[in-house]
């Protein structure tokens, strides 16, 4: 559900601000369903390396804050090799996704959490509201979008991951978790 929520403040805030407009619809229940497959080998894969395993050893080696600021750094520079990747767009998968996901791990001590955010996060903006993610175009969503504006503001080729407020809710979304994770 968080992963689902994010984007669509993301994508609403978007609209309200008319860089984004639906131009049409095409729903493909099999492109749809192996697609929803496809972001679940993604999501599982990514957090076993960078959760389940990267901030699992630093967090038992040193504490849970080194863990999840050198997990979150990694994790985002790590996809400056994508397709119309810059710093800019490391930095906000960094702030956004990587310090979420590295807190709700922490938070919820199961990476079935993180895969789930990671999971409906990539879906969504990809197969649902038509953005690339991470700057691979999958071509395939259920909303035709229209994007037009500063890139700032749309996020580029890279997509909304790249877009100034994505950023900002993405770290409100880690504060919530890292405020749970403060009052265990």
């Amino acid at each position: 559900l968080t992963g689902v929520v994010y984007f669509i403040i993301v994508v609403g805030i978007m609209m309200l601000i008319g860089v984004y407009r639906i131009a049409s619809f095409d729903f493909d229940g099999l492109t749809q369903l192996a697609q929803f497959c496809f972001f679940l080998t993604i999501a599982v894969g990514e957090e076993v390396m960078f959760r389940g395993i990267l901030f699992r050893m630093i967090d038992v080696r040193w504490n849970t804050w080194i863990a999840l600021i050198v997990s979150t750094l990694v994790f985002g520079f790590v996809h400056i090799v994508n397709p119309g990747a810059t710093w800019w767009s490391a930095i906000a998968i960094a702030l956004e996704s990587g310090l979420l996901l590295g807190a709700a791990y922490k938070y919820s001590g199961t990476l079935w959490l993180p895969i789930g955010i990671h999971w409906a996060w990539n879906y969504t903006q990809g197969n649902v509201f038509g953005f690339a993610v991470s700057g691979n175009d999958f071509g395939v969503s259920i909303i035709t979008p229209h994007i037009e504006g500063q890139e700032l503001l749309t996020g580029g080729i890279f997509g909304a991951e790249a877009y100034i407020i994505a950023v900002v809710v993405g770290v409100l979304f880690a504060c919530y978790y890292i405020k749970k994770l403060c009052l265990k």
